[in-house]
């Protein structure tokens, strides 16, 4: 440090002044004062970069905040559901509260243990065989196996109002439907009590004993049956026929108009009836009209159903949804028919399915001969000899009508045997149905209608009659034969006609056989021959 600078005498009195350091001024400490930081000013740069960062920094606070709503939110509406759930508490209360205190003296104590009540076994539960008395369980296919109705019962199915019981006793005289017993021709009667009356005239007529044969005399004979007063009890009305009963739909089953009918539709006993009624309607289609008029399809309808009704002992009304129903079997069946016609005939006619000009070409050729003047349908096509014996039209038959034991020629036998002439018609126009399918060489599906082959069906229906017409005893010959030779899968057992495979000549070569051999193993191949034999 510099030496203090003495001034002059003038100069004593004036304060010392304080050092200075080089290049600025030096405040001593005592007179200091404090003063704020000085505050930087921040670069651009800098100053975005503590934005992002701040922005940041909000974000993850308000993530955090909102988490910790959700949470508590949670929380609250956990423990409202827990107290609601949970049983009042049985917790004494508080005299705060306004309850009754109990002290640890006052609490009541047990004389005993009390006993236990016995522990029942619990009965095991199973599930009831019992028959709903609505609802009977019972498979929809359940009547098709029935035998079916005789004619004299078809005949009184196609009455307008058949019987109400389909199967009933005429000797039981509950039965209103039964005939009424014939009068006897003898002059010997059963009379019945009569009504009393205070007229002595009345008495002398009428016997009094019901259970006593009485003549009448020659004066009661003349004498005219006296007028009964009004005051007599009439006779006994006739007891009417019970109503048919309107089938109901099955549990669940909403009614649509929108919705198509199906036999489904109604409780199981229902069902099963209606199924029977569609097999009826369908065979009758086959053997007796391949189409009929609307009119025709209702009549045959209701034959159909008061069969089933029959057969199965039930007795319901026919409504028009269930005629609907029974008649929609009818194209259904046809459709089963031209299917099963259309699998078998181009493998039968040795026609191929092929875009190759020259094989397109010769299947037109083949079916134009066939079409020529119906010549599918004969024995020998080019001969046109045998008609209706092509071997095609059994295995329809068999596919179709004959194909199981649940089938139609099965469950109607008298509907085919023997094989209607108008099943053989239709048979004829499913044919020529298929063969214009093949018309252009290749094949092109079209739909069965009645519109487009219900003339084609009319017209091999009379060549068919008009063929019949020529030989009747022949005729219905063939047709016997036919029936037997499609029907004998379902009517014969293969298993009872084939027992054993061995014959009488083939037991006798085998007991030669036998006879020559020892029981040792020298007829069997040697070890080495063996092993060669496995290389």
């Amino acid at each position: 440090m510099r030496p203090a600078i003495v001034s002059s005498d003038s100069e004593d009195e004036r304060p010392a002044a304080p050092p200075r350091r080089k290049g600025r001024d030096v405040t001593p400490l005592e007179n200091a004062v404090d003063l704020p930081p000085r505050q930087r000013k921040s670069s651009a740069k800098q100053a975005r970069t503590e934005k992002e960062n701040l922005q940041a920094v909000q974000a993850q606070l308000a993530a955090l905040q909102k988490k910790y709503n959700k949470q508590k939110q949670t929380k609250s509406t956990r423990k409202a559901t827990t107290q609601d759930d949970e049983p009042e508490s049985e917790e004494p209360m508080s005299a705060d509260d306004g309850g009754i205190s109990f002290s640890a003296s006052a609490s009541i104590t047990p004389l005993g243990t009390l006993p236990l009540p016995e522990q029942r076994k619990k009965p095991v539960l199973r599930k009831s065989t019992k028959k709903t008395p609505g609802q009977p369980k019972i498979a929809p296919r359940a009547f098709l196996l029935l035998p079916e109705p005789t004619a004299a019962e078809r005949v009184l199915d196609s009455q307008p109002s058949p019987p109400p019981s389909p199967l009933e006793d005429p000797n039981n005289p509950e039965d209103s439907s039964a005939a009424p017993p014939p009068r006897s021709s003898s002059p010997l009667r059963r009379s019945s009590p009569g009504p009393r009356s205070s007229s002595p005239t009345h008495s002398s007529s009428l016997s009094v004993s019901s259970g006593e044969l009485t003549r009448p005399t020659a004066d009661t004979a003349s004498r005219k049956r006296p007028h009964l007063p009004d005051s007599t009890v009439p006779p006994p009305a006739k007891r009417s026929k019970p109503e048919a009963e309107e089938m109901k739909f099955r549990e669940g089953f909403v009614l649509s108009a929108a919705g198509k009918p199906k036999a489904s539709d109604y409780v199981p006993i229902g069902q099963a009836v209606i199924i029977r009624a569609c097999a009826d309607y369908s065979a009758r289609v086959l053997a007796q009209k391949g189409f009929l008029p609307l009119a025709r399809q209702a009549t045959w309808a209701a034959e159909a159903f008061f069969g089933s009704c029959r057969v199965s002992k039930e007795h319901f009304a026919l409504t028009a949804r269930i005629t609907t129903i029974i008649t929609a079997r009818g194209s259904q069946i046809r459709g089963k028919l031209v299917d099963a016609t259309r699998s078998l005939f181009a493998s039968h006619y040795g026609l191929q399915r092929s875009a190759v000009k020259k094989v397109i070409a010769a299947n037109k050729v083949k079916v134009d001969q066939l079409l020529f003047k119906g010549s599918f349908h004969y024995k020998d096509p080019e001969k046109r000899q045998g008609y209706a014996e092509n071997k095609i039209l059994p295995a329809i038959r068999q596919l179709t009508i004959f194909h199981k034991k649940d089938s139609l020629g099965a469950i109607f036998p008298s509907y085919f045997d023997p094989l209607p002439l108008a099943l053989i018609a239709l048979e004829i126009t499913t044919l020529e149905f298929c063969a214009q399918e093949w018309s252009t060489g290749s094949f092109i599906q079209a739909s069965f209608r009645e519109k487009d082959v219900g003339a084609r069906y009319l017209v091999h229906l009379a060549d068919a009659e008009r063929w019949s017409d020529l030989n009747p005893a022949i005729v219905e010959t063939l047709r016997r034969k036919w029936y037997r030779q499609v029907s004998q899968t379902l009517t014969t057992s293969t298993l009872s006609s084939m027992s054993t495979n061995i014959d009488q000549e083939q037991e006798d070569a085998l007991r030669d056989e036998l006879a020559g051999r020892t029981g040792d193993t020298d007829s069997e191949p040697e070890l080495e021959d063996v092993v060669m034999f496995a290389e």
